[in-house]
């Protein structure tokens, strides 16, 4: 499940589909594996990001027989959720090498064409987006 929206931020709707496409499925997976029913609860846990609060998505996760944990601080996600101090900072790095691969041959290629180095400019997101999805496939 690849997915995105203008924002670049999750909704409810992207929430929804990661929801039915993926995480149930894993879920249900998960349980088959370990010889569980379908009636055993599965746990998620989430940062406080307000879509994760809001009614649909509550009630997907229950649908599905999924309990979820908000972890507090709001705000500390990058130092308090499993996934960002596991997973997440391994994937966030690869696309951090990346991208400074990246942006350090642009930075070669403007000062071999003789430009004024006091000139260059840092690249714009809307530079870097089609790379996005290469990097992300090679992390």
């Amino acid at each position: 499940c690849l997915t995105a929206t203008p924002s670049h931020w999750a909704n409810k709707d992207t929430l929804a589909q990661w929801v039915n496409e993926v995480l149930a499925p894993y879920v249900t997976s998960g349980r088959e594996a370990l010889g569980l029913s379908s009636s055993e609860k599965a746990l998620l846990l989430c940062d406080d990001y307000k879509p994760h609060k809001e009614d649909a998505f509550l009630d997907l996760l229950k649908q599905h027989n999924i309990l979820i944990v908000h972890i507090p601080p709001a705000g500390c996600t990058d130092l308090c959720q499993p996934l960002d101090l596991t997973v997440n900072k391994v994937f966030k790095d690869d696309l951090k090498r990346s991208y400074s691969t990246w942006c350090h041959k642009k930075i070669a290629a403007w000062l071999k064409a003789n430009n004024d180095p006091i000139q260059w400019q840092t690249p714009r997101t809307r530079d870097v987006k089609p790379f996005h999805l290469r990097w992300m496939v090679q992390a």
